[in-house]
């Protein structure tokens, strides 16, 4: 549990900085008023969330594996 632990705790950092990233590009996004720039910011953001997406199913992992090395299912 311990390296899971660590694990846990970079992914959860990880998760926090693409969840910044995704908003602080959308929104960039919303308020730009160059065609150009808003694409570039929303692809941006796509790629960001991408980055959300993996990071979400690792820690998804992550946490079946401790539970089923714990025998923990909470139903």
């Amino acid at each position: 549990i311990n390296a899971a632990g660590f694990e846990a705790t970079a992914i959860t950092a990880a998760i926090a900085f693409e969840e910044k990233a995704v908003r602080i590009y959308s929104d960039r996004a919303k308020t730009s008023d160059d065609p150009q720039e808003k694409k570039m910011y929303q692809w941006l953001a796509a790629w960001e969330q991408s980055h959300l997406n993996k990071l979400t199913a690792i820690e998804e992992n992550l946490h079946q594996a401790v539970w089923n090395d714990n025998q923990f299912w909470p139903f």
